[in-house]
């Protein structure tokens, strides 16, 4: 089987930049301004403490927004 690609060639992959709307822990949320809530403590707190926060505990993000723990 041949290959498509000659030797050095390089393959570009786009990559997600860093901004909450691509982050895996962003919540949508109504109450939010912005409709974005930063989700990170959220995914590190056990399922209990999950349920019991309200919304208003996740800080206010925007979408375009990004910090030093970003996952996409």
């Amino acid at each position: 089987m041949a290959n498509k690609f000659s030797k050095g060639a390089l393959m570009t992959i786009e990559k997600n930049p860093p901004r909450c709307d691509t982050c895996i822990y962003v919540l949508p949320s109504y109450t939010s301004s912005t409709g974005l809530r930063c989700g990170l403590e959220y995914a590190r707190a056990n399922a209990l403490v999950r349920k019991l926060r309200k919304m208003d505990f996740y800080p206010i993000v925007k979408a375009d927004n990004a910090c030093e723990s970003w996952k996409p």
